[in-house]
C-alpha cells in the first residue's frame, strides 16, 4: 500500500496536468501547486451562479431573461470585482459577447450556462480570467507579505499596514481566513498576534 500511494498522487497530477485547459481542472492544478486556496476554487465555481443572481436584479435587465450587449457589458464592470480595474481583461471578454451592435438583446441566461462539458465563451472566459486575477492577486499579497515581515515573522499590525490591503480591489478577504492565516479565531486577533511567513 505505501508504494501505491506515491503512483496514485503522481496519476492525480497527470490527470488535472492533462487537462488543465478546462477551468475545472486549472482550478485544482492552481492549488495542487500551492497558487489559490480552497475558497478560490468555490468562488470560481460559483461565478457565474452569482453573476446570473446579480443580473436577475439588475435595473437595465430584463425580466424575460434579456439584456442589451452594452448593459452586459456595464453589468459585468459593476457587479464583478477586479473587472473595472483591468482594461485588457474587459476587452478580452467583450470579445466573447454574441455578434450584433451594443442594443443587441442577449439571452444572460443563456450566456451564463456553466456546463462542465461545453461552457458558453463568456463562461469560459470568466472563470480563467478569475484564476489568472487571484494568482496575481496572491503573488502580490505574497511579495508584500515577505516585505512586511520581520526575521520571517509577521504580526498582524504590520500585516493590517499592507499598502496593498487598502486598494478597494482588494477589501474582499474575509477577516476569519485572516485570523486563520495567524492560527486563531477573529474574536482572538490582537495587533501583537504573530505568525510565521513560511
Amino acid at each position: 500500500e505505501r508504494e501505491s500511494s506515491p503512483q496514485f498522487g503522481l496519476s492525480v497530477l497527470a490527470g488535472v496536468r492533462q487537462f488543465a485547459s478546462e477551468p475545472d481542472f486549472l482550478c485544482w492544478q492552481l492549488l495542487l501547486d500551492g497558487k489559490v486556496t480552497d475558497f478560490v476554487i468555490r468562488e470560481n465555481q460559483q461565478l457565474c451562479s452569482k453573476f446570473l443572481d446579480y443580473l436577475r436584479s439588475f435595473p437595465r435587465a430584463k425580466d424575460d431573461g434579456t439584456i442589451t450587449k452594452q448593459n452586459l457589458f456595464s453589468a459585468v464592470q459593476k457587479g464583478l470585482r477586479n473587472k473595472r480595474h483591468n482594461r485588457q481583461n474587459l476587452l478580452r471578454l467583450q470579445q466573447t459577447f454574441p455578434p450584433g451592435g451594443q442594443e443587441t438583446s442577449v439571452s444572460y441566461k443563456g450566456l451564463l450556462v456553466d456546463d462542465f462539458y461545453m461552457p458558453s465563451p463568456l463562461v469560459y472566459c470568466l472563470r480563467m480570467q478569475h484564476l489568472e486575477e487571484q494568482v496575481e492577486w496572491n503573488r502580490k499579497l505574497d511579495a508584500a507579505i515577505r516585505a512586511a515581515a520581520r526575521d520571517g515573522k509577521l504580526t498582524y499590525g504590520d500585516y493590517i499596514g499592507i499598502d496593498l490591503l487598502a486598494d478597494p480591489e482588494y477589501l474582499s478577504i474575509d477577516h476569519t481566513d485572516i485570523a486563520r492565516g495567524f492560527g486563531v479565531d477573529k474574536g482572538e486577533m490582537r495587533i501583537e498576534t504573530e505568525a510565521d511567513v513560511e
